[in-house]
């Protein structure tokens, strides 16, 4: 298996220096069908042709991995600085991972026995896997009663009278029994069992084989999973199938391709994709829930308001974080977004509709100030503020969050944090 790492926005040819024509006809294949259920095509990969290179792959504001069916892993990573170090970025990525809510698995991984700054995302995924179904099978797997029909010359359970006749007129010695077994062989294993054998199929790594191997061995008795879609609807709920939780959640990562691009293709084994919008907001977010006192209510993704309200509610609008000023604290609205400004864009690339959007999140939410935080790369600007005159006394900060250390471009997660803690006590409290 030959495996690839680019990041955002970098072009993806075949051939040297590129990824094998295979891999890449893979690639295009799946950016022609990808389409959503209205027919519109995800914009997560761009196809094009450049002069004396021929057919080009942009890889857009999405990271993560693409395994093609001929072996080749594509790691796509963030951009965040021109001569980033690739290690220091997987680690920060890592991080943003965990930050992630719901049901997704990433915000259990325990990585510090790992030296993930140098593994790539897929052995760092299988790796946390592997970790809780060994922690599983270690306290035991989860066993249930099911009904079986048997007919021999053991009797066991209940007699199936009728059935016993039809079967067994001329053999008297036999009998047709029904009785309930316990067994290993239940959806939830089936399940594990599936991702392992998956697993096995897409990693080319010695260690990791061997430890999925030895995990199968304990799944012996347990049988594939025939229906993957079936079994996972099969799943218990009951309280003491609790432990299964994060496992599944992998699972449903693996087998079922969960992430934020659903997209079809015989041409792809495997794909975990995610939008760096949500990861950023999503890391920011959790540094804010660190941050909030008790003179503030704190709303993530906050959806109380409409952009109209008469002859009835349309058009939600949802900013990405809210401090909600207890008492006579003032409200303050951020939202984050990833992209890189410079003085070279017009309006330093500053999306006009972005600032439509935060014109009204102040007014809906009457707030004393709206700030948005950009990432900082080598050209950005410094934080700057923009108001208008008049009655409207509309206030919008616009601030950078460096998400690598400047000195060693290192990706440590405290650095950030003070960062963002810095940002905080510049715009709430200035906000008072």
């Amino acid at each position: 298996m030959k495996q690839i790492t680019v990041t955002e926005y970098q072009p993806i040819v075949a051939g040297a220096g590129g990824v094998p024509r295979a891999a890449f006809d893979a690639l295009k294949m799946m950016i022609l069908k990808s389409a959503d259920s209205q027919g519109e095509v995800l914009d997560f990969m761009q196809l094009s042709v450049r002069k004396g290179i021929g057919e080009v792959i942009t890889v857009k504001n999405y990271v993560g991995i693409i395994v093609t069916k001929d072996g080749t892993i594509l790691e796509i990573l963030p951009k965040i600085a021109d001569n980033q170090n690739q290690d220091d970025v997987r680690k920060l990525l890592l991080n943003m991972l965990k930050t992630l809510r719901d049901n997704a698995p990433f915000k259990h991984m325990q990585t510090a026995h790992l030296n993930t700054a140098r593994m790539p995302l897929l052995e760092v995924f299988i790796h946390m896997f592997i970790n809780e179904v060994s922690a599983l099978v270690k306290r035991g797997l989860k066993g249930g009663y099911q009904t079986v029909q048997q007919n021999g010359c053991t009797f066991k359970g209940k007699l199936r009278v009728l059935d016993h006749i039809r079967a067994n007129y001329a053999h008297k010695e036999r009998c047709f029994v029904e009785y309930d077994s316990f067994e290993l062989n239940r959806p939830e294993n089936r399940i594990i069992k599936s991702t392992l054998l998956f697993l096995c199929r897409i990693t080319s790594d010695i260690r990791i084989r061997s430890d999925l191997s030895k995990l199968l061995f304990v799944f012996d008795e347990v049988d594939s999973s025939n229906n993957v879609e079936a079994d996972f609807q099969s799943v218990s709920t009951m309280r003491d199938m609790k432990e299964y939780e994060t496992i599944l959640n992998w699972c449903r990562v693996f087998l079922q391709k969960e992430s934020f691009t659903p997209f079809s293709g015989d041409e792809i084994a495997f794909s975990l994709l995610f939008p760096m919008e949500t990861l950023f907001e999503s890391y920011i977010a959790s540094l804010c829930r660190k941050y909030v006192s008790s003179d503030y209510t704190l709303h993530i993704q906050d959806h109380q308001y409409y952009l109209f309200d008469d002859p009835h509610k349309r058009f939600r609008i949802r900013p990405d974080i809210v401090f909600l000023g207890n008492n006579d604290y003032p409200t303050v609205v951020m939202d984050t977004k990833w992209k890189k400004l410079s003085s070279s864009f017009p309006n330093y690339g500053i999306s006009q509709a972005d600032m439509y959007q935060m014109y009204v999140y102040h007014k809906k939410y009457n707030a004393k100030k709206v700030v948005v935080i950009y990432p900082k790369v080598c050209d950005s600007l410094d934080a700057f503020e923009m108001k208008t005159n008049g009655n409207d006394n509309v206030h919008v900060s616009i601030c950078f969050i460096d998400l690598l250390n400047d000195k060693n471009n290192t990706a440590d997660q405290d650095i950030v944090k003070q960062r963002v803690f810095n940002i905080l006590d510049n715009e709430i409290t200035g906000a008072e």
